[in-house]
C-alpha cells in the first residue's frame, strides 16, 4: 500500500533579523576580541616601556663607557701637556725663559685637547702669559712688572697669519691674589686643585691642573696651571651622550659637586660658578648609596620635568691625580621617532584593527545567523515530516546541513509512510490468519468431496455420468492445490531451503497468478522437459514470480499473452518471464530495483514489488536480469544456480 501523503506543511515566516543567534553570535567573538586587544594594547605599553628601558640602559651604559675612556684619556693628555710646558720653560737658556713662546710652541698640542680653556706660565715675580680658548682662536695675554701694574698686552689671535694687539687692565695684585697661584707656588708635585674657584673676568668657574716648574739647580722658576671652565667639561661629556635632555655632573670622594649639571646648549663661558653637594640633587640622591664598582655603573630611575630618566653612577678618573664620581641622567624615551611613538602609533593601529574587525563580526554574525535560524526553522519542518524547502547559502558545511535536513524530512515522511504499511500489514496477518481456517474448512470439504467422487468412480466408471464426475474430481483436485498455495504464501519464510524441481514451482506459481490476471491476459506456461533441481524456498519463488505477473498486468491495460517458461543454462537454471508491453523506458532501467521509485501515477503503486523480487533472488544465491525479446515487451530472467 503506498505511504499517505504528509498534509501541506504551513511554515511560519523567519524571524526578522537580527536574531537572538546572530546577537548571541556576536557577543561570543566581539567579547573575547575586545578582551584580547585590549590585553594587546596593555603589552603593547608595557613592551614599549621594557623597550624603553632596555634601550636606555644599553644607550646609556655604553655612552657612560665612552665618556670614562675620553676624560681619562683627555685628562692623560692635559697633565702630559702640563709635563712638557715645565720641561720646555726649565729647558731655555733664559733664567726664567721665555713663557710666550712656550705656549705658541705648543698651540698644535692644544687644539687636539677640548677640557682646556686657558693654559698660564707664570714667575714667582708676576710675570705671566697666558693662551685663552675663543671662539675664534686662541688669544696671548702677557702681563707683569715690566708691563706695568695693571696692564696686560692682548695679541688676538695669536695663531692667526696677522694677528692684532691691544692692551687690557687686570684686577689689582693680579696673579699674585689668585688661588691658583697661591697653590700653585707652594706645591712640590704636579695635581689638580682641590676644589673648583671662579675663574677672572667671566662668571664661569672651573679645575686647574698646577705643575710647579723648578730649575736645575731645584731654584723656583714659577708654576703652568691648565684651566678647564665647568661648563666645557659639561660640554665635552653632553657630545658624547647626544641628547638634548641629557643631564651630567662629576663629583669628588666627598660628594661634593665639582662639575654641576648643565644645560648642553650653555655656551663656554656658562652659568655662573657653582659648588654644591650631591645631596641636593634630586634625581642623584637615590645614587648615593648604590657605588659602582669595576667601572660598571650603578644604575636607578627617576622623574626629572615630568619625563622619565635612567641615572648612573659610575667612577671616574681625570688622569692619574684624579679620582672621582660621574653622574649621569638619561631619557627612557628614545631619540628615534619610530620607538618614541610607538606605543601611540601601535595604540592607534589596534584601535583602527579593533573597528575593522567589530565590523566584520558583524557581518560574520548576519552570515552565519540567518541561515542558522533557517537551518533551525527547517529542523522542526522535517521533525513535523514537512517539505524542506531548498537551502541555499554560501558556506559549503551549512548547504550540508540543509541537505541532511531534507532528507531527514524526506525519511520521517517515509517512516510514516512505513507505519501506515505496516498497520495495514497487520490487518493482512488478521485477515489471513481468519482466511487459514476458512481455507482449511474448505480443504476438509473438498477432500470429502474428492473421496466421494473418486468412489463413484470406482463403482461404476462407464456410465455416460462418468466423465462429469472425473471433470469434478479434477476441479475439485485443483481448488484443494489452490488453497494450499494460498496456505503456504501466507506462512512466514524462515523455513529452510528445500530442494525443489524449478519446473514444479513454475506451475504451482501459475495457479495463483492466473486468477490474479483477469480475463483479458492470456498466460502461458513452458516447463521445460528435463528436471531443474534448485535449493528454494516454492513460497518465495511464487510470491516472486506473482509480483512480476502483477506488473506484467499492469504493463498490458489492453491486454496481451505472459509467458513463464523454465530454461537450462549450463549449471544454471533459468526462470524467465515475459509480457507483450510497451517495456521499461531505457532512462529508468538503471532505478528499477530501487525501494520506492515507481513510473506509475500516484496512488497506483508503492514502488516496492521489484525491489522484494531482487530480495528474494539475492537470497537463493542467484541474480535477477532484464532484458528485451525480440517483437515481444519487457523480460525479466531469474537465475538460479542447479542444485548438485
Amino acid at each position: 500500500m503506498p505511504p499517505t501523503p504528509a498534509a501541506p506543511d504551513l511554515q511560519p515566516p523567519l524571524p526578522p533579523a537580527p536574531s537572538r543567534f546572530s546577537r548571541r553570535l556576536f557577543l561570543d567573538l566581539a567579547l573575547p576580541s575586545l578582551a584580547g586587544v585590549g590585553l594587546l594594547m596593555v603589552l603593547s605599553w608595557v613592551g614599549t616601556a621594557a623597550l624603553r628601558r632596555a634601550q636606555a640602559r644599553t644607550v646609556l651604559g655604553y655612552r657612560v663607557e665612552a665618556i670614562q675612556r675620553d676624560l681619562a684619556s683627555q685628562g692623560e693628555g692635559l697633565e702630559s701637556l702640563g709635563q712638557m710646558l715645565a720641561a720646555s720653560w726649565t729647558a731655555t737658556p733664559e733664567p726664567t725663559g721665555d713663557p710666550g713662546r712656550i705656549l705658541q710652541a705648543a698651540l698644535p698640542l692644544l687644539r687636539q685637547q677640548d677640557l682646556i680653556s686657558n693654559v698660564t706660565l707664570c714667575a714667582p715675580g708676576g710675570s705671566f702669559s697666558t693662551l685663552v680658548r675663543t671662539a675664534r682662536g686662541w688669544d696671548l695675554i702677557q702681563g707683569g712688572p715690566a708691563f706695568g701694574p695693571g696692564r696686560a698686552r692682548l695679541t688676538k689671535q695669536v695663531d692667526a697669519p696677522a694677528p692684532g694687539v691691544d692692551w687690557v687692565r687686570l684686577p689689582d695684585g693680579y696673579p699674585e691674589s689668585r688661588p691658583w697661584f697661591k697653590e700653585g707656588m707652594g706645591r712640590l708635585q704636579p695635581g689638580w686643585m682641590a676644589r673648583p674657584y671662579p675663574f677672572v673676568g667671566t662668571p664661569a668657574g672651573g679645575l686647574s691642573y698646577l705643575v710647579p716648574v723648578r730649575g736645575r739647580g731645584g731654584q723656583r722658576l714659577g708654576v703652568v696651571c691648565i684651566d678647564s671652565t665647568q661648563t666645557r667639561i659639561s660640554r665635552v661629556m653632553a657630545s658624547i651622550l647626544d641628547h638634548p635632555f641629557s643631564r651630567t655632573m662629576i663629583s669628588d670622594p666627598s660628594h661634593q659637586v665639582l662639575v654641576p649639571p648643565q644645560p648642553p646648549s650653555v655656551a663656554d663661558p656658562g652659568e655662573a660658578f657653582q659648588v654644591l653637594p650631591v645631596e641636593t640633587i634630586p634625581w642623584a640622591s637615590a645614587l648615593l648609596d648604590r657605588p659602582g664598582g669595576d667601572r660598571r655603573p650603578a644604575m636607578a630611575t627617576a622623574d626629572i620635568g615630568g619625563l622619565p630618566f635612567l641615572t648612573c653612577r659610575a667612577p671616574l678618573e681625570l688622569g692619574s691625580a684624579f679620582h672621582g664620581d660621574l653622574w649621569v641622567a638619561y631619557p627612557m624615551v628614545p631619540g628615534g621617532p619610530l620607538l618614541r611613538y610607538g606605543g601611540l602609533v601601535l595604540t592607534l593601529v589596534l584601535s583602527l584593527l579593533l573597528l575593522a574587525w567589530l565590523f566584520y563580526l558583524r557581518g560574520m554574525s548576519r552570515r552565519y545567523g540567518q541561515p542558522v535560524q533557517r537551518l533551525l526553522h527547517s529542523a522542526e519542518t522535517a521533525n513535523r515530516g514537512g517539505e524542506v524547502p531548498d537551502f541555499d547559502s554560501d558556506i559549503w558545511e551549512l548547504r550540508q546541513v540543509g541537505q541532511s535536513l531534507q532528507l531527514a524530512g524526506r525519511a520521517v515522511r517515509e517512516r510514516q509512510g512505513l507505519e501506515d504499511q505496516l498497520l495495514q500489514t497487520q490487518r493482512f496477518e488478521i485477515m489471513s490468519a481468519l482466511a487459514g481456517g476458512v481455507i482449511h474448512d474448505v480443504n476438509n470439504v473438498l477432500s470429502i468431496v474428492m473421496l466421494r467422487l473418486g468412489r463413484a468412480l470406482d463403482r461404476d466408471g462407464s456410465t455416460p455420468a462418468a466423465e462429469d464426475v472425473r471433470a469434478g474430481l479434477a476441479a475439485a483436485r485443483q481448488g484443494a492445490a489452490l488453497n494450499r498455495q494460498l496456505l503456504s504464501l501466507g506462512r512466514k519464510d524462515e523455513e529452510p531451503l528445500h530442494r525443489h524441481d524449478l519446473n514444479d514451482c513454475l506451475r504451482d506459481a501459475g495457479l495463483l497468478v492466473r486468477p490474479a490476471l483477469g480475463h483479458h491476459i492470456v498466460l502461458e506456461l513452458e516447463p521445460t522437459e528435463e528436471s531443474l533441481p534448485v535449493q528454494v524456498r516454492a513460497v518465495e519463488i511464487t510470491q516472486a514470480l506473482l509480483n512480476l505477473a502483477l506488473n506484467a498486468r499492469d504493463a498490458m491495460p489492453e491486454g496481451g499473452l505472459l509467458l513463464l517458461r523454465t530454461r537450462r543454462h549450463g549449471s544454471e537454471a533459468w526462470l524467465e518471464v515475459e509480457d507483450g508491453g510497451e517495456g521499461i523506458p531505457e532512462a529508468h532501467q538503471h532505478r528499477i530495483f530501487e525501494p520506492y521509485f515507481t513510473t506509475k501515477a500516484e496512488g497506483q503503486g508503492s514502488g516496492l514489488g521489484l525491489a522484494i523480487v531482487k530480495r528474494v533472488v539475492e537470497r537463493h544465491l542467484g541474480r535477477i536480469e532484464l532484458f528485451r525479446a525480440p517483437g515481444r515487451g519487457q523480460g525479466f530472467r531469474l537465475v538460479f544456480p542447479l542444485a548438485d
